[in-house]
């Protein structure tokens, strides 16, 4: 996975004239300094679907039971939380505490009129495991306006399989609803329906790309001719300071010593990442 595109990377490098391996060398970097972002800081900043299983304790717990602290953070909780074989209605039975929407979710609030009187289990023999939060989780501030941006463009044609990996839309290259170009670009993770894909190649001439299917734990499906397609936004500092992390490491081609910072715990740092990248760092040290 990238959390920076090709498009960004060229535009960053002002290279509009690339050969393939010059394009399959900067994705291969975008992917390097993606994995190393995420060592650095200990989020992922793309959204990922999976059922989280929390087993309540005295460490997470507070409030007289009634919130509970979770060790990352949610971006949207998807169905029904399960707390002790009981369902809850999120917004209804629990609800994000405090109800910020600017932040991803860090603490659940259980409502005292209920279905659950605290997170601590009361039926199971066991009491491991007995908190199941399915959603999608990662770090994005303002998820649900900037999250997912529309690219303004749609299907050109019925997918009508789970496994096809090349198929086309009305306008790779256009405009999407932030003013732009292209609206997709290899690197690019996209939604269409419920389905996460990510972007291996596009032919701006063929409007088409090679997608891969069913990626960050969703299902691939079959989709409509016409149906929307949406491209994931992370932070914007971030893909700011990793394309240029990724630039840096296009133009130097190695010397990758470390250095090491203590204000954030010992986290050592590539020399040829630009200080842009430790200060962006910094930011999201306390989420």
């Amino acid at each position: 996975m990238s959390l920076v595109t090709l498009a960004q990377i060229k535009a960053e490098l002002k290279a509009d004239a690339t050969t393939t391996g010059q394009e399959q060398n900067l994705m291969s970097l975008a992917r390097y300094v993606t994995t190393a972002w995420r060592r650095l800081v200990g989020l992922d900043f793309e959204p990922q679907y999976r059922v989280k299983r929390i087993t309540a304790n005295g460490m997470n717990v507070g409030g007289g039971g009634l919130t509970l602290r979770l060790d990352e953070p949610l971006l949207e909780v998807i169905g029904s939380i399960t707390n002790d074989g009981s369902a809850l209605t999120y917004g209804t039975d629990v609800s994000a505490y405090p109800p910020d929407e600017r932040m991803p979710i860090r603490m659940l609030m259980l409502s005292d009129t209920g279905a659950c009187l605290n997170w601590y289990p009361l039926n199971s023999q066991s009491a491991y495991n007995t908190i199941l939060i399915p959603g999608y989780w990662g770090a994005r501030s303002y998820y649900s306006t900037e999250g997912w941006v529309d690219t303004l463009t749609t299907l050109s044609a019925n997918i009508t399989d789970t496994t096809s990996k090349a198929f086309g839309v009305a306008d790779i290259d256009g405009l999407d609803a932030l003013y732009r170009t292209p609206a997709i670009s290899a690197g690019n993770l996209c939604k269409v329906d419920n389905e996460i894909f990510e972007v291996d190649a596009t032919d701006t001439g063929a409007n088409t790309g090679l997608w891969r299917r069913g990626q960050r734990g969703s299902t691939a499906v079959t989709h409509a001719s016409g149906t929307k397609v949406y491209t994931w936004n992370p932070e914007p500092d971030v893909v700011q300071a990793l394309t240029r992390w990724a630039c840096y490491g296009f133009a130097r081609k190695g010397a990758f010593e470390e250095s090491v910072i203590t204000d954030l715990g010992q986290i050592s740092y590539p020399a040829d990442a630009p200080r842009q990248v430790r200060h962006v760092a910094q930011g999201y040290a306390q989420w």
